[in-house]
C-alpha cells in the first residue's frame, strides 16, 4: 500500500469496485447531481495479511486487466498503488533529543549513517 493509506481503507476501496461504486455527475448548470450505478471493475478480491505484512489477492476479467495495463499508469494507477509524499517538512530528532530540520532525505542519511 502507499504510505499513509490504511488497510482498512483500502478494503472499502476494493469493496467499491466490486459492487459498482455510485458514480456521481452532473445533470445540468445548476450543479445538481444524478447518481448512477456503474459496472463492477473486479469479481472478488481476499486478504491474505500477516501481523507484519498486507496482501490482498484481487480477481478480474482478464480483458479488464489488459485494458487497465494499457492505460497511464497502468495497473498501479488503477488500483491506486502509488501516490506522492511532500518532503518539505522533514524533521528528527538527534542524539540528544534536540529536533532538527532537514532540507533533503540525503541530509538525513548523511547526518546519521556514516556513507
Amino acid at each position: 500500500l502507499p504510505v499513509k493509506t490504511w488497510t482498512q481503507d483500502y478494503k472499502v476501496f476494493l469493496e467499491k469496485m466490486m459492487t459498482g461504486e455510485v458514480a456521481t455527475k452532473k445533470a445540468d448548470a445548476k450543479k445538481t447531481t444524478k447518481k448512477e450505478p456503474i459496472e463492477p471493475e473486479i469479481s472478488d478480491f481476499k486478504e491474505n495479511h500477516t501481523d507484519t505484512t498486507v496482501s490482498f489477492t484481487v480477481v478480474a476479467a482478464k480483458a479488464s486487466i489488459d485494458k487497465w495495463e494499457s492505460e497511464t499508469g497502468g495497473l498501479l494507477a488503477k488500483f491506486k498503488l502509488t501516490g506522492k509524499l511532500a518532503t518539505s517538512n522533514m524533521n528528527s530528532f538527534d542524539e540528544h533529543n534536540r529536533i532538527i530540520k532537514f532540507g533533503t532525505a540525503k541530509k538525513i542519511i548523511d547526518y546519521f549513517y556514516n556513507v
